[in-house]
């Protein structure tokens, strides 16, 4: 796993997550990776996680969520089919 990528698409999410007002008052940011950010701790894991601060708005929010998680996992794939290119790409045009 390349860190340094990871570590972009995570503040990106993060930026998407957080530029959005709904969300931002909704979430709280926490475990490891926030300590990563915030603090510089050598703590870093491969997830984001969240609290969720207000219960009765889950559903509006894990569909926000989604929506924002959907947008970097196609970027991901792309990037995935076009690194191994033996795996047939299901975005690419016959």
């Amino acid at each position: 796993m390349d860190l340094n990528k990871h570590k972009f698409f995570m503040l990106q999410i993060l930026r998407d997550i957080y530029s959005d007002l709904e969300l931002s008052n909704f979430l709280g940011f926490k475990g490891g990776t926030a300590l990563m950010f915030f603090y510089n701790l050598p703590r870093f894991s491969v997830d984001l996680d969240f609290n969720l601060l207000i219960a009765d708005r889950e559903t509006a929010v894990y569909q926000k969520v989604r929506n924002i998680l959907l947008k970097y996992e196609t970027v991901m794939l792309l990037r995935f089919y076009k690194e191994f290119p033996i795996f047939r790409n299901p975005f690419q045009e016959k």
